[in-house]
């Protein structure tokens, strides 16, 4: 244990990065991909697949505050990628934020995806 109470984690490994985080989200470990993520995304803030994968695991914990706060980044970094705002707007609405999941739903251009939400 480190002097803040956490136990040292080892860092992943050169080239396993992928592997361990698929690994932990296969086996619905989500709260171990977000560990790894959230430490990928302190070196790296708009990795695109870190983002994506943060969101998805922060929403299969039912953690939509945090879902809607990351998925808002990555359609913040990717404003093009219509299917983030989606995932943005369903994110927004399990955590009850019904006005700002209106305002992203306006923000959608593909009208198929629109209809999803």
């Amino acid at each position: 244990r480190g002097q803040t109470g956490t136990m040292l984690r080892a860092p992943v490994k050169e080239g396993e990065m992928t592997k361990v985080i698929y690994s932990h989200i296969m086996e619905h470990k989500y709260d171990q991909a977000v560990r790894v993520l959230s430490g990928e995304l302190q070196n790296f803030p708009t990795n695109r697949c870190a983002l994506s994968l943060l969101g998805y695991c922060y929403y299969h914990m039912q953690d939509f505050q945090n879902a809607a706060q990351t998925y808002g980044q990555l359609t913040q970094a990717c404003p093009e990628v219509d299917e983030y705002k989606v995932y943005h707007v369903q994110a927004l609405m399990k955590a009850g934020t019904y006005e700002e999941a209106t305002q992203v739903c306006t923000m959608i251009e593909n009208p198929e995806l629109g209809e999803r939400v």
